[in-house]
């Protein structure tokens, strides 16, 4: 098994692309705290996709309420940015390890998490990486 450590969207996207064109299975890993979750993996082998490198970009604009981040950036860190701005977030009652792209992968559940507050609904735009190595982005600041 490989592991990957990709820096930034770009790098992400040619891992994907390269797995693809190799054939090889690749799985975003975080802490493992959810790789129980879904289908198992059917795959003699696979490349471990480690997002923890992508914590360059996280920045809260207190006059709007919108961060925009990277997906290892953690929720600790988003939550000493935002009260810096005097802003909270749906993400502080989340562990402050935990990192956003896991914590919105994850999408949690439990009592204080309904079919109403979910962390979808708090999405604007996301930047996403395709197998094919392009990066696109939809939605965006409203």
């Amino acid at each position: 098994m490989a592991i990957v450590r990709p820096a930034n969207a770009r790098e992400v996207a040619a891992c994907l692309r390269a797995a693809r064109d190799e054939g090889v299975a690749i799985v975003a890993v975080g802490s493992g705290s959810r790789q129980h979750f879904g289908n198992p993996l059917d795959a003699p082998d696979c490349v471990e996709l480690e997002l923890a490198r992508l914590t360059a970009h996280v920045d809260v604009d207190g006059d709007e309420g919108i961060a925009t981040l990277d997906a290892g950036v953690k929720l600790g860190e988003l939550t000493r940015r935002a009260s810096g701005c005097a802003k909270t977030s749906v993400l502080d009652d989340l562990p402050a390890g935990r990192d956003a792209g896991r914590a919105l992968a994850a999408d949690p559940f439990g009592p204080d998490w309904t079919l109403g507050r979910r962390l979808k609904n708090e999405v604007l735009g996301v930047e996403i990486a395709l197998t094919n190595g392009e990066v696109v982005t939809a939605g965006g600041r409203v």
